[in-house]
C-alpha cells in the first residue's frame, strides 16, 4: 500500500459521517420523547382542569335547581315530607351527593349514596376550611364559598361543596363527589399514551430521516469546509496547515516507515510573472505548474506551501529523492503558455530528512525552509538540510531571543583597532568593532550576530547605540588630551534613515562632536538600496566634514556602484585579499587592481588584515595609505588603546631620534 494512501487512513470520513448521524438521530428522538411526555402532562392536566370548571359549574346548577325546588314545595304539609327527605335526587350527577339545609329550624340532610360515616368527616372540615362562619345564621356558612364551589379532601376523596342562599330555607349546602381524576386517569391517559406512542413512532422515523440528510448535507459542508481549509484556493493542493497537520499524525501513518523526507520546491521566477502581467496570468501558470508537479510525483504527498513554495512529503529513500530531484532538474513541461506568456520555470529545493521517533513539526519545516532559502541564495539547485544547519539554526535562535534584552542590559562593548599611516607611520585613527558580552557565552564576535541583528526589529536601535557608545568614548579620550578618529560600520538602511542621519547632524550642531572625530565605513547589505537617496545623505554629511569609506571592497555587488555614484573618501579592501597577497598572486594583484582604481579616482585607500612585514612593505611599494591589522594590534578596549597610543608614539619619537642622531 503507498505512502499517500496510508496517509489519508488517518481520517474516515464514512466514521465521522456515522457518528454525526448517530448523534443527530439521537438528538430529535430525545427532543421528540420530550414532547410526547409534555403532551401527556399538560393533556392530562388540561383535562383536570377542565373536569373542575365542568364539575363546578354543574354543582352550581344543582345547587340553584335544589333551591328552587325547595321554594317551590309547600313548607307546611306533611304530604312533601318524603320528597324534603330526598330532594337530593333533584341533583344531576351520577357522583356521590348530598344536600343539607334548615327546614322549620331543623336540620334536613338529603344523600344520594353519600354514607353517614363520610358526612360527619366532612362537615367538621368545611366547617374549617373559613374560620369566619356565620353561627348566628348556622354553624356551616362561608362567605368564600357563597354561590362559589370549594374542594375539601377526605379520606383519600376530593369533595366539592358549595352554599347557596334561599330566602326560605337559608344557606343550603350542596356536596359532590369530585372524581375527575379517576375519570382522566381511566379514560385520558390510555389515550394519550396511544397519541403519544404514535409520535414518538413517528418521530423515531422523522428522526432518522432528518438525521440521514442533516448527516449528509453536514458532511458536505464539513467536507468543503475542510477541502478549503486545507487546500490552496489557487492550485487545489494541500497547503501548509495540511503539512502540519499531518507531520503531527505522521507516527499513526505506518510503523514500517522509520525515516521521511520533506523538500521544499520554489518557483524562483513566478514573482516577475506577477510584476509584468498581473495576478491572474501568475495564479493560471502557478495552477499549470502545480498540475505537471503532482501527476508526476507518485506515491507523496504534494503540496503548496505557499505563494512560490510546493512541498513533497515522503517515505525516505536515496532512490525516491533523486527521482524527484531528476524532475526538477528535466522538467516534463519546458515552458507554460497562458495568454500569450511565455513562462520558463526556474526550480529550488532544500531537503530535510527526519525520523518519526524524535521531531517537531516547526522544525522539520524550518530545515527545509533553510535549505531552499541557501539553495537560492547560492543558484545552487538544491541543498540538503544537515546537523550543522540545525545547530547554527538553534544556536541563532537562542542569540535571537537575547538581542532585546542585550540592549536593554549594555551588553555589547567596542573594541578599537588602530589604524596606521603607512607614508608617516603614525596612529591616523581607529576603527570601532562591536562585541557581545554574553552573560553565559562570555565574548561573541559579530560575525556570529550581526546578520541577526539586519533582519530583526533592533536593527536601528543597535546602531544608534554602537554610534552613542563611540561617541561616549571620542569625548572621554578627548577629556583626557587624546583626539582620535573613530570609523563606524553604518549600513545604508540606516543612513537611509532620516532619524540616524539627522542625529549625526544635530551633534555636529550643538558642538557635541568635532567634524573630524568620526568616519562612516559603508557595508555591503544583501538587498539593493535607493543610491539617490543614499548620495544625499552622504553629501550632507561630507559638507560638515564626515568622511565616508566604503567597507570590505571587493566582496559585495554594490561596492562599485558606490564608488561611481556616492561621495567617497577612501576604500577599505578587504582582508580575504590582503592576508595572502604575499602568497597567492591572484590576491596580490586585485589588492594591486583596487589600490590603483582608488588612486585614479582621487580615494584614499585602506587594507586590513596585515599580518606581517612582508605585506607591509608590499602594500606601502602599491602606494597604499592606511594599513590596520594584528601587525600592528588586534582590537583593543578604550584604556588598552590609550596605552598603546601612548606606547607606540613614543617608540616612533625614539625612532625618530635615533634616526636624527645617525
Amino acid at each position: 500500500m503507498s505512502f499517500i494512501t496510508e496517509i489519508n487512513k488517518v481520517y474516515d470520513d464514512k466514521q465521522i459521517e456515522k457518528s454525526l448521524r448517530k448523534r443527530i438521530f439521537f438528538g430529535f428522538l430525545i427532543v421528540t420523547s420530550i414532547i410526547s411526555l409534555l403532551f401527556i402532562v399538560e393533556g392530562y392536566d388540561s383535562a383536570v382542569d377542565f373536569g373542575k370548571q365542568a364539575e363546578g359549574f354543574q354543582l352550581h346548577e344543582n345547587a340553584i335547581h335544589v333551591v328552587e325546588t325547595l321554594e317551590f314545595l309547600d313548607a307546611n304539609s306533611d304530604e312533601n315530607i318524603e320528597e324534603y327527605m330526598n330532594i337530593s335526587d333533584h341533583l344531576h350527577t351520577r357522583n356521590e351527593a348530598a344536600v343539607i339545609y334548615m327546614l322549620n329550624g331543623r336540620e334536613v340532610v338529603s344523600s344520594s349514596d353519600l354514607s353517614t360515616e363520610h358526612l360527619n368527616k366532612l362537615i367538621p372540615l368545611i366547617r374549617t376550611i373559613d374560620k369566619e362562619s356565620n353561627y348566628d345564621r348556622h354553624y356551616y356558612h362561608s362567605k368564600m364559598c357563597d354561590d362559589e364551589y370549594c374542594i375539601v379532601e377526605c379520606d383519600g376523596y376530593e369533595y366539592n361543596w358549595m352554599i347557596y342562599h334561599s330566602d326560605m330555607y337559608g344557606d343550603v349546602l350542596v356536596i359532590q363527589k369530585y372524581n375527575l381524576k379517576e375519570l382522566a386517569r381511566d379514560y385520558v391517559i390510555p389515550r394519550m399514551l396511544t397519541s403519544a406512542f404514535v409520535v414518538i413512532w413517528l418521530g423515531i422515523w422523522s428522526s432518522f430521516g432528518i438525521a440521514l440528510v442533516l448527516s449528509k448535507l453536514i458532511s458536505k459542508y464539513q467536507k468543503s469546509l475542510q477541502f478549503h481549509v486545507f487546500h490552496d484556493r489557487v492550485t487545489k493542493l494541500p497547503n501548509e496547515k495540511y503539512l502540519i497537520d499531518k507531520l503531527y499524525h505522521i507516527n499513526d501513518i505506518d510503523d514500517s516507515i522509520e525515516i521521511y523526507g520533506l523538500v521544499m520546491i520554489s518557483v524562483d521566477n513566478i514573482d516577475s510573472i506577477q510584476s509584468l502581467h498581473g495576478l491572474e496570468v501568475r495564479e493560471l501558470l502557478m495552477s499549470k505548474v502545480a498540475k505537471t508537479i503532482n501527476d508526476n510525483i507518485d506515491g507523496c504527498v504534494v503540496g503548496n506551501y505557499s505563494r512560490d513554495v510546493f512541498y513533497v512529503l515522503f517515505s525516505y529513500d536515496e532512490h525516491k529523492l533523486k527521482t524527484i530531484k531528476n524532475l526538477f532538474t528535466n522538467f516534463p513541461c519546458k515552458e507554460f503558455n497562458v495568454s500569450r506568456v511565455i513562462f520558463n520555470p526556474v526550480f529550488s529545493l532544500g531537503v530535510n530528512s527526519f525520523s518519526d521517533d524524535f521531531y517537531s513539526p516547526n522544525e522539520v519545516i524550518s530545515g527545509a525552509c533553510s535549505a531552499l532559502k541557501k539553495a537560492k541564495d547560492y543558484r545552487s539547485g538544491c541543498v540538503v538540510f544537515t546537523d550543522a544547519d540545525g545547530k547554527r539554526i538553534n544556536t541563532n535562535n537562542l542569540l535571537n531571543q537575547d538581542l532585546d534584552n542585550a540592549i536593554k542590559n549594555q551588553e555589547f562593548v567596542l573594541h578599537y583597532q588602530p589604524k596606521i599611516s603607512l607614508i608617516y607611520n603614525e596612529i591616523v585613527g581607529v576603527e570601532a568593532l562591536i562585541r557581545w558580552n554574553h552573560p553565559k557565552r562570555g565574548i561573541i564576535y559579530p560575525d556570529q550576530f550581526i546578520h541577526l541583528i539586519e533582519n530583526s526589529s533592533i536593527a536601528k536601535k543597535f546602531t544608534a547605540n554602537v554610534a552613542d557608545m563611540a561617541i561616549h568614548q571620542i569625548n572621554e579620550w578627548a577629556s583626557k588630551g587624546l583626539d582620535i578618529k573613530v570609523a563606524i560600520n553604518v549600513s545604508p538602511y540606516d543612513l537611509a534613515d532620516e532619524e540616524f542621519s539627522n542625529y549625526l547632524l544635530s551633534l555636529f550642531a550643538s558642538g557635541t562632536l568635532k567634524r573630524h572625530q568620526i568616519e562612516i565605513e559603508l557595508t555591503e547589505v544583501e538587498h539593493t538600496v535607493d543610491i539617490k537617496h543614499l548620495s544625499k545623505v552622504l553629501y550632507q554629511l561630507r559638507d560638515i566634514g564626515v568622511d565616508c569609506s566604503i567597507d570590505d571592497f571587493g566582496t559585495g555587488m554594490g561596492s562599485l556602484t558606490y564608488l561611481k555614484d556616492i561621495p567617497v573618501h577612501a576604500v577599505k579592501i578587504d582582508k580575504s585579499f590582503v592576508m595572502d597577497m604575499d602568497v597567492n598572486p591572484a590576491s596580490e594583484a586585485i589588492t594591486e587592481s583596487t589600490i590603483k582604481l582608488a588612486n585614479k579616482l582621487g580615494c584614499k585607500v585602506i587594507a586590513e588584515g596585515i599580518e606581517n612585514a612582508c605585506i607591509e612593505r608590499m602594500l606601502f611599494e602599491r602606494k597604499c595609505d592606511v594599513a590596520q591589522g594584528y601587525h600592528y594590534s588586534k582590537p583593543l578596549s578604550a584604556d588598552e588603546l590609550a596605552d598603546y597610543i601612548f606606547d607606540y608614539n613614543q617608540q616612533q619619537e625614539e625612532k625618530i631620534k635615533l634616526f636624527i642622531i645617525d
